[in-house]
């Protein structure tokens, strides 16, 4: 579950044995000197940022990755156990005791997972529409972002951004045409002032473990607001019309043409008064379901259902 992390910890100068058998990366000034964490197993690197002046360090870098080597975090992540077992493994080559790995202050931090779906399940990602006050940015539809100045909630498309990297691009193109590796992943770059602001060590994060993952199964499932895009068209052109359900007909067609994700743009910011913005929402999204037909909300259960499988895993 966890992904990249920045860590300070507290590492006294008597304590640094590492640095007589490990030559420095880079130097940063005269004090402060950055080296690489090697996974002997993958060749995965951690970053170690040292500076003489004070007893603290930083390590930073992907803690999923490091464990798992690059093809093997396409689809793996880490649960409760190998958490716990990457500390002890930067521990032994470091020679930083485990209790100040574990007692760290955390500084930023990613959480998720991945879910591997069938690739027609990929409109799952655009259907993600609105999450609290955090603003929302669309890259195709590979990716939804909710930016927030402490926090950040994405889902992605992994699967489009790594096979390229770890696969030969027949490969990759015929794995990417069948199956969706989708990642869902909680960015803490702040951790006060946020319901999460009990993650202040590793300790923490192993502590609360199935909380978390049960925090981002809700954030994905029950707090983002979605809209059906799997569902068909109803076709309401063979029965009779009133003038008022013409006018609703025209308005989903004038949705559908601008394209949903405009139409709300347009709204947030051209409604006349502000406090009706999330009126005004909701009345575009009931009028975009009234035409659709809901017969393929089925899809929309197996993925939710996925979601719940994978996070149960990682427990």
């Amino acid at each position: 579950m966890v992904d990249n992390m920045k860590l300070e910890i507290h590492w006294p100068a008597r304590e640094r044995n590492f640095f007589d058998y490990n030559e420095p990366l880079i130097h940063i000034g005269k004090d402060k000197r950055k080296f690489l964490i090697t996974n002997p197993c993958n060749g995965e690197n951690l970053e170690l940022v040292a500076d003489n002046r004070t007893p603290y360090c930083y390590i930073k870098g992907s803690w999923r990755r490091w464990y798992f080597g690059l093809k093997g975090s396409l689809s793996q992540d880490l649960n409760r156990r190998q958490f716990f077992e990457v500390a002890k493994e930067i521990s032994k080559i470091t020679g930083i005791s485990i209790r100040a790995i574990m007692a760290g202050n955390i500084k930023k931090v990613e959480l998720g997972f991945n879910v591997r779906l069938k690739r027609e399940h990929d409109l799952f990602i655009p259907s993600l529409k609105r999450y609290g006050k955090l603003k929302r940015m669309i890259v195709e539809k590979e990716t939804v972002k909710f930016l927030g100045t402490k926090l950040t909630f994405k889902c992605y498309d992994k699967g489009k951004q790594l096979l390229p990297k770890i696969a030969k691009r027949k490969i990759a193109d015929k794995l990417n045409k069948c199956l969706l590796f989708m990642r869902l992943e909680l960015e803490l770059r702040s951790i006060s002032a946020t319901k999460f602001s009990y993650l202040k060590r590793p300790f923490d994060i192993y502590k609360n473990w199935d909380l978390l993952l049960d925090e981002l199964c809700s954030i994905i499932l029950t707090d983002i607001e979605k809209v059906d895009l799997f569902s068909s068209d109803l076709d309401f052109t063979q029965f009779p019309k009133t003038l008022t359900e013409f006018e609703k007909i025209l308005m989903y067609k004038g949705i559908k043409n601008t394209g949903l994700d405009e139409v709300i743009l347009w709204v947030n910011s051209r409604s006349l008064h502000k406090p009706k913005r999330s009126y005004n929402r909701k009345k575009i999204y009931e009028i975009f379901h009234s035409h659709k037909s809901s017969d393929k909300q089925y899809v929309i259960t197996e993925i939710n259902s996925r979601i719940l499988s994978k996070a149960g895993f990682l427990k």
